[in-house]
């Protein structure tokens, strides 16, 4: 038998048993511990669930973790976040040797603590449309439907694309970066305004019209547990507010002046 002929018999007696392993014998729970230590190192903060993890081989190696709590154990284990569903994409080859190697993040119902996004866009819109503040929602919190992200770690920096988030009123893409050592965050993104029947009531019964189907710029910045979020809405409000107002007033003064010029016979 040639040399590469064992070879490949080898591999596929080591993938075959890796699988058969993984799929009947290998219990993810074994690594609890492992994994929870694996994403607070990541992120810099504490991580616990208090829900189960599941782990699937076919068509590719994933584990979900539920009922996930992300504290800062720093500031009195401050809340920054609680998520319902967390789906890693892992090496499956290093799994079955208790490595934890993430490819790809998913999360499915996310709350970030600290800031609340949507309500922050609707206070400028309304300040800027209206001339007055107003509050729509009293919770200090972002609701994340889903979040959606690829990421590299090097020397302390996490480098993030292809992120996605949906929120109650926006979808964002875009890009940043976060200092894993001074934990400070730095995205630029793009949102857009959800279909009316998406948004939550709220928001459906004040749903800004003049945003809607445009690119919004928005950037985040700011330590993890504190960020500053800001949206530029010049070009917007330019375009779909002020411009139509100017435009009206001239109409009307053009009128006005009509009728004072307007001649007897």
């Amino acid at each position: 038998m040639s040399i590469i002929k064992k070879v490949f018999i080898f591999v596929i007696i080591v993938t075959v048993g890796a699988y058969l392993y993984g799929k009947f014998v290998f219990d993810v729970n074994d690594y609890r511990d492992d994994i929870t230590s694996y994403l607070s190192e990541r992120i810099g903060y504490e991580v616990i669930y208090k829900g189960k993890i599941d782990i699937e081989f076919d068509p590719t190696a994933r584990i979900s973790v539920t009922d996930i709590y992300i504290s800062d154990s720093s500031k009195d284990n401050l809340m920054i976040a609680d998520i319902e569903k967390l789906e890693l994409n892992i090496d499956k080859e290093k799994i079955v040797n208790g490595i934890i190697d993430v490819e790809r993040a998913e999360i499915i119902n996310m709350n970030f603590y600290g800031v609340n996004i949507d309500e922050i866009l609707m206070k400028s819109y309304t300040l800027i449309k209206d001339q007055k503040y107003k509050q729509f929602n009293s919770q200090n919190f972002t609701s994340i439907e889903f979040m959606r992200a690829e990421a590299v770690v090097s020397k302390q920096l996490m480098k993030i694309d292809n992120i996605n988030i949906i929120s109650s009123l926006l979808s964002i893409k875009g890009s940043g970066t976060v200092d894993m050592e001074s934990k400070n965050v730095n995205f630029e993104m793009i949102g857009t305004i959800k279909e009316k029947n998406d948004v939550i009531e709220v928001y459906q019964n004040n749903y800004p019209v003049e945003l809607y189907n445009n690119n919004i710029p928005v950037k985040i910045t700011g330590p993890v547990d504190k960020v500053d979020f800001s949206v530029d809405l010049t070009d917007i409000i330019t375009k779909q507010i002020i411009n139509p107002i100017k435009e009206k007033i001239i109409d009307e003064l053009e009128e006005k002046i009509l009728e004072q010029i307007k001649l007897p016979f």
